[in-house]
């Protein structure tokens, strides 16, 4: 029997291009498109957690066929890069840190599930990221994906956001009421609230607003970045319109992370392009950008900010000061319940700082860690409550709280190592180069993300681990 070879790709041994069939990229370009449905109601009993994730259902595709190329060829392609070295020790050390907690692991019952059948659940989602990171990785080296296309997938993966929101936001405002149209398109693709009319704010095809925000700090930078690369003026104020859509949308999502990630994003970028190698006319346009921001915020904030969606928990106020003011209202019970629990995480992870308590395994020890102050929530009290099962797992709301809990101290340092090395290389291609401007759009991009990590604790962001593969590429080009 032929026996397996690793092949691996550096700097100085390139990959020859076009050497898989372009059914790969179409299919990768589906799985860019299909990132924003975030909450599908499909196969839930089959696939867990990633059944939601609409990537997932396009990467099934490309990882079997992947498979069996591997299997054809008898190859295995290996990209040398310390980002993909630091990836390979995370996974070791999850796996480390499952067997180190092997027999408590066993004995975790709590809600009518088990220890180990969230080992399962959670390796199996965290291997398939794995598989999502490096499948993406052979397709945009052998195919010879620029940021160029990649910027121009992701612009696909709006029209249908537009859309979808385009119905919500006239619903929302008064305008014409198109209940009847959200309603059915809600019950194709939505698992919360699947069918209903979304009051609280623009949640487009995502599950909620927060959702809607992760998505956003994925795509902002890449269709702002078409305002500064194109060169016809026509082209620039269409997409410069495009831009400011899509801010209006998380404006009207009512959503504080969507802010909080809004307001960062965009002065990361102005940041970047004054401060970086840039033309005088970047330059220029971003002055000229953040006055027309600045114009429509105050504009919006004193018209119809307050008439539309939202609860007790949303922001009353476009304004950096009104969002701080929100985040840290101690009365606040989104806050109370989403700090008292992410405090939760920490805490276990100091009393297990060695090697965690193993992955999937933060909620059953959930409950001995919550304070007085975090049981005045009846979301927190019913998370804790054994009888109670109906969604109401305990969550860690952070990636990095729970990556302290389920893999100790190690294992965040670990992951911040990945993170800090990333973001430096990117810095160091950034200073090094002249107007790149796609570049930034990288780093702005990866940077909200890793701010939308967290508001959520899952490592199924599947935006996530397709950047990594890309400033893989990008790093080394």
């Amino acid at each position: 029997m032929k026996k397996f070879k690793i092949k691996n790709w550096s700097i100085d041994n390139e990959v020859q291009v076009d050497s898989i069939s372009d059914y790969y990229k179409y299919i990768f370009i589906i799985a860019i498109i299909l990132i924003p449905f975030d909450n599908l109601p499909y196969f839930g009993k089959v696939l867990g957690e990633l059944s939601v994730r609409g990537p997932v259902y396009a990467f099934i595709i490309l990882i079997a066929i992947t498979m069996f190329d591997i299997l054809k060829s008898r190859e295995i392609f290996i990209y040398k890069d310390k980002i993909n070295y630091i990836l390979i020790v995370f996974l070791i050390w999850v796996i480390i840190s499952s067997i180190a907690n092997f027999n408590n692991i066993l004995i975790n019952d709590f809600k009518g599930r088990i220890g180990i059948e969230k080992l399962i659940l959670q390796l199996f989602v965290v291997s398939f990221m794995f598989l999502i990171c490096y499948i993406t990785q052979i397709i945009i080296f052998k195919k010879n994906v620029t940021l160029l296309d990649i910027r121009k997938y992701i612009l696909y993966s709006t029209i249908p956001v537009g859309i979808y929101s385009f119905f919500e936001l006239l619903n929302l405002t008064g305008i014409i009421n198109f209940s009847w149209i959200i309603e059915k398109m809600s019950g194709v693709v939505h698992l919360y609230n699947r069918g209903e009319i979304y009051t609280k704010g623009i949640r487009s095809v995502t599950g909620e607003p927060s959702y809607f925000a992760m998505y956003s700090a994925f795509v902002i930078p890449w269709i702002l970045s078409y305002v500064f690369t194109e060169k016809d003026r026509k082209k620039k104020v269409q997409y410069g319109l495009a831009i400011l859509y899509l801010l209006i949308l998380v404006i009207f999502s009512k959503s504080r992370v969507g802010y909080a990630i809004m307001f960062f994003e965009l002065v990361v970028f102005s940041f970047g392009i004054l401060v970086f190698r840039m033309s005088k006319q970047n330059k220029k346009i971003i002055i000229a950008f953040i006055g027309i921001i600045i114009t429509i915020f105050i504009g919006i904030n004193i018209t119809v900010f307050n008439k539309i969606g939202g609860d007790q928990n949303s922001v009353h106020e476009l304004s950096v000061s009104g969002l701080i003011k929100s985040l840290t209202d101690k009365n606040n019970m989104s806050n109370v319940a989403r700090l008292g629990m992410q405090k939760v995480a920490v805490n276990i992870g100091i009393d297990n700082a060695l090697v965690g308590v193993g992955i999937g395994q933060y909620g059953f020890y959930a409950k001995d860690y919550v304070d007085e102050n975090a049981l005045r929530s009846n979301e927190v009290q019913n998370w804790i409550n054994p009888d109670t099962t109906e969604n109401s797992w305990p969550p860690a709301f952070s990636l990095y709280a729970r990556i302290v809990a389920e893999q100790g101290i190690l294992g965040i340092i670990i992951w911040i190592t990945l993170i800090i090395y990333t973001i430096y290389s990117l810095f160091i291609k950034l200073r090094t180069s002249y107007n790149n401007i796609l570049g930034l759009a990288l780093m702005t991009s990866f940077l909200g993300v890793l701010i939308s990590s967290f508001n959520a604790d899952t490592f199924a962001i599947s935006q996530l681990w397709i950047l990594i593969a890309i400033i893989v590429k990008y790093k080394n080009e």
